[in-house]
């Protein structure tokens, strides 16, 4: 129930936020308004599924037990269906001859960790604000390179094993900014 209504007040803070900003936006020098407006309403379809502006209707979804009714029949509809991941693995038998799937598991690991530090300690990470001032790709893939150029020259074989993981993180995370940035 605490998860529910967390996400009725995100959402509804969300929507006050674009809101807000749409009405700073002016014919020159806002484009980091329309990035942050961009970037918002991303978070707000990763939160709910659907596009800002375009949450069910047919019903007020105004309401903190409105939106516990939407998530109620939401995980049902998530909880009887697999996963992308679940069918991919029920139809595929992969027998890794590097022990890939070791390798993303401990990636994984290493990811969650990060997301423990001191790096992510406040609402907002510093690598979400780069993304969001539009900055994302040159700070991901400067760090791919500055991590995969120092790798082996620095420390301890564990401490160039610490830099391979580093590359796989920003490569994802750039990823991420390739798969959302605006073509506009």
């Amino acid at each position: 129930m605490q998860e529910r209504h967390e996400a009725f007040m995100k959402r509804n803070f969300l929507e006050e936020e674009i809101r807000e900003l749409k009405k700073q936006i002016k014919p020159h020098d806002t484009g980091h308004i329309h990035t942050t407006i961009s970037t918002l309403k991303h978070r707000y379809k990763q939160m709910t599924g659907y596009d800002y502006g375009s949450f069910p209707t047919g019903k007020n979804y105004d309401s903190e037990s409105d939106w516990d009714d939407f998530f109620a029949k939401e995980e049902n509809k998530y909880l009887n269906t697999n996963s992308a991941f679940d069918t991919y693995q029920n139809e595929v038998d992969a027998s890794y001859k590097f022990n890939e799937n070791q390798y993303i598991e401990e990636i994984k690991k290493y990811i969650d960790s990060t997301y423990s530090q001191h790096y992510s300690s406040s609402t907002f990470q510093s690598t979400e604000v780069i993304i969001g001032r539009g900055h994302g790709t040159g700070f991901c893939m400067g760090n791919v390179d500055k991590y995969s150029n120092r790798y082996g020259k620095k420390g301890t074989k564990d401490d160039a094993r610490k830099d391979l993981m580093k590359v796989i993180h920003y490569a994802l995370l750039q990823l991420y900014v390739h798969d959302t940035q605006d073509d506009n």
